[in-house]
């Protein structure tokens, strides 16, 4: 929820911005975080550590090398519990907080990484979640 006010107070201290994910609460915020960094003349990184972990390196060499022959399906599954009990997680349900639930926190690992490994967006995409109504984790966000 801070992020966009930060990044903007950033650029204008001349600094670059390597921001948490996600980059902020509404298209808005990111627009203003585009803007202030173009305006400022820095550089804006939304950080986005996948790509750069040795075991993605080396799997996304070996595909780019054509070693997995030709793919023509792929699924990912990533997920993580939530548990209201802990103060690290205690952010991630407040919708002002966190912009969103699973989709913007975890469900986008899948659909980037997917992106990532094969360099081109799916044909379709599908995604379920299970969200109690009786659940507090839930009352804010998906």
């Amino acid at each position: 929820s801070t992020h966009a006010e930060l990044t903007v107070k950033a650029f204008e201290a001349g600094k670059h911005v390597f921001c948490e994910k996600p980059m902020a609460n509404s298209p808005a915020e990111c627009q203003r975080m585009i803007d202030a960094a173009k305006a400022a003349g820095r550089k804006l990184m939304i950080a986005y550590r996948a790509h750069w972990e040795p075991h993605n390196l080396r799997a996304k060499a070996m595909l780019d090398a054509g070693e997995l022959g030709q793919v023509w399906f792929a699924t990912s599954d990533h997920h993580r519990p939530l548990d209201p009990a802990l103060p690290r997680d205690q952010w991630r349900m407040k919708r002002s907080v966190a912009g969103g639930g699973s989709l913007v926190d975890i469900g986008i690992y899948s659909l980037n990484g997917l992106q990532w490994f094969f360099g081109e967006s799916p044909n379709a995409v599908a995604a379920s979640m299970q969200a109690p109504p009786d659940d507090p984790r839930f009352a804010e966000v998906e």
